[in-house]
């Protein structure tokens, strides 16, 4: 909810539908992502390994 708020606020103009849809469109390939990668990588490294590849870890 926050995200899209931020969205709402930062675009302005006639091609703020076009922000929010590219935000939209990245929760769908994130959570895509996630449930195409883990059940592959928990047999290679472990459920503790697929669960630090996924999540947001500053570098």
């Amino acid at each position: 909810m926050a995200g899209a708020r931020y969205i709402s606020e930062a675009v302005t103009g006639t091609r703020r539908h076009v922000a929010q849809g590219l935000y939209g469109g990245s929760i769908l390939l994130g959570s895509g992502f996630v449930i195409m990668v883990v059940p592959r990588l928990v047999p290679r490294v472990g459920w503790r390994g697929a669960f630090l590849v996924t999540a947001d870890w500053p570098l």
